[in-house]
């Protein structure tokens, strides 16, 4: 810690010498569980009172970022469904024919490979000895997919507007793609090397492209391979 700044203990010292007087039989301490538990818990001891306590949880419950992954998946299936419809594919690609046979199909997709995604997150930065937890995880994607809702529409504009431009966003969009997932999974973990979740990001999308491509030519045959 630099010499000029005061610690902690200092500062919480300072700030139950200021509550002390004006503490009441009805007051109480609040903590906000992302970081003030511990400065409640400490002025609390400092206090020496028997002063009720309770924890602010201020972050989304557990529904709302299911719920949050559930609309990003319709809203991004709405948004591809209307690209093919301004770009047709070729008839005779059985992956873009999956892709575009229903909307209610294509969210179903849209919303495993996001649910999917948040497991693989938070159970491999777990066993690479990182702090997320799954809930984070699971709203860490869907933060990201909000990003690239905004990707998409840009990219559906400069599709109508100036198609020349199409193909430089969508290599623009990959970049930005890996940079953020990234720095969002540093983060969520608490990573020290940006570089490394980059590279076990590399690693980890190889397995499962592999994965994938054995799943497509399981079903739709090696042929289908031709197209994707």
């Amino acid at each position: 810690m630099p010499a000029n700044l005061p610690s902690p203990d200092a500062l919480i010292d300072a700030l139950a010498e200021q509550i002390a007087p004006h503490l009441r039989p009805d007051c109480a301490l609040v903590g906000i569980h992302t970081g003030g538990v511990w400065i409640m818990d400490a002025l609390a001891e400092r206090l020496k009172l028997d002063i009720p306590r309770a924890v602010l949880d201020i972050a989304p419950p557990m529904g709302a970022r299911l719920a949050g992954l559930v609309l990003m998946a319709v809203a991004s299936a709405l948004l591809l469904h209307l690209g093919l419809t301004l770009a047709p594919p070729p008839p005779d690609n059985p992956v873009a024919a999956l892709l575009v046979g229903s909307p209610f199909g294509t969210a179903l997709m849209q919303g495993a490979a996001l649910w999917v995604t948040a497991i693989l997150i938070h159970a491999l930065g777990r066993a690479a000895g990182g702090q997320g937890s799954y809930p984070d995880a699971l709203l860490t994607v869907v933060w990201m997919q909000v990003i690239f809702l905004a990707v998409q529409i840009i990219q559906l504009i400069a599709l109508l507007a100036l198609p020349v431009l199409a193909s430089a966003l969508s290599l623009a969009s990959l970049v930005l793609f890996f940079w953020l997932l990234t720095q969002f999974v540093t983060e969520l973990h608490r990573f020290a090397s940006a570089g490394k979740v980059f590279l076990a990001i590399l690693a980890t999308l190889l397995v499962v492209s592999f994965l994938l491509t054995y799943l497509l030519a399981s079903l739709l045959g090696p042929e289908a391979l031709g197209h994707v």
